[in-house]
């Protein structure tokens, strides 16, 4: 399936670690899917119980893949915080005036 999105995604999507997280997500969605279209008298059925209890497993493991891609984005989210913190230190800068200069800037766009 990865090789796949990456012949639709073109030129501009040949990350390959953007398209392993897009296919988790697709992967994750689709056994969501598959579980929620079985009815209660649907997994009364032994195989089909079974099928739903695969699904339900792989559903898992793919969401603690994403769990584990999050926990790692947010730590990467913290160090590039704590850049910017440094830098405005470096500068004299307190950020949350910088912030709110930006959003002030954004209303004045808007109201233009």
């Amino acid at each position: 399936m990865l090789s796949h999105l990456a012949q639709i995604a073109g030129d501009e999507l040949h990350n390959e670690r953007l398209l392993e997280q897009v296919d988790l997500i697709q992967l994750l969605n689709f056994s969501m899917d598959l579980l929620s279209g079985w009815s209660d008298q649907d997994l009364e059925d032994r195989q089909v119980l079974k099928e739903a209890l695969e699904q339900y497993d792989l559903a898992y493991d793919f969401r603690e893949e994403l769990m584990t891609q999050m926990r790692e984005w947010e730590t990467a989210l913290r160090l590039q915080y704590d850049r910017i913190e440094s830098a405005a230190s470096n500068i004299d800068v307190d950020l949350e005036e910088l912030a709110d200069e930006e959003e002030d800037d954004l209303e004045d766009e808007t109201t233009q």
